[in-house]
């Protein structure tokens, strides 16, 4: 599951019946995908508008306490220390973890000299 920004969000995606983590596991169990993941947890300089950050975390702290994903997607670099509290709490649940955007969606890189 791609972008999963609020907890409605992840309610409609992990719905037993007509969510997208349904389908998913179908597919697993069938062997044709081997492992489960979201993402979400966009720090404030990723993206051209006002993110909340407390709620990104809170929504990504529920997918890894759901039990339901095998590895999570989350933005983290030196702006943006506050994932590190659902990374930890991803390897303590054996849960992988991706880190995108670890120079802020290139906002953290000096622009070359023209």
């Amino acid at each position: 599951m791609h972008a999963v920004g609020t907890m409605n969000d992840l309610k409609k995606a992990t719905d037993t019946v007509y969510g997208a983590l349904a389908a998913v596991k179908k597919l697993k169990e069938e062997g044709l995908v081997k492992y489960v993941g979201i993402s979400g947890a966009h720090s404030p300089i990723d993206l051209p508008f006002e993110v909340n950050v407390e709620k990104q975390l809170k929504v990504m702290a529920a997918a890894v306490d759901s039990g339901l994903f095998d590895v999570i997607q989350v933005s983290y670099h030196m702006e943006f220390p506050e994932v590190e509290e659902i990374i930890d709490r991803a390897y303590e649940q054996d849960i992988g973890v991706v880190c995108k955007k670890p120079l802020g969606a290139g906002k953290l890189i000096p622009k070359a000299h023209s």
